[in-house]
């Protein structure tokens, strides 16, 4: 094999595996997109994700509510990230308020 053959073999290489690590980096950066706001909330509040999933249950109606109100879909997508931590701020402070309560 000749050493030009050898570096079209390993570009080819080095191509596939770029691809596929930028394809894991997009994922992993989606789910930080997707997660911001639950992970800044887990980080100063002290609840369990099963608390917040019982929290932030009327949030997401609301949330969702909400994004439809918005104009235009740059705005939601801008916007909706803001949403969600606010989201999960409101369901670790009403959690917070109504553990409280029942204890």
């Amino acid at each position: 094999m000749k050493p030009l053959e050898k570096l079209h073999i390993e570009q080819a290489r080095l191509k596939t595996e770029i691809q596929m690590r930028e394809k894991a980096l997009t994922e992993k950066l989606k789910f930080l997109e997707n997660n911001l706001g639950k992970m800044a909330i887990n980080s100063f509040l002290p609840f369990n994700s099963s608390q917040f999933d019982k929290a932030s249950g009327i949030f997401t109606t609301i949330n969702t509510a909400i994004l439809k109100l918005i104009p235009g879909e740059g705005n939601k997508q801008k916007y909706s990230s803001v949403l969600k931590t606010v989201e999960m701020a409101a369901a670790g402070l009403v959690y917070k308020y109504i553990s409280r309560i029942i204890k």
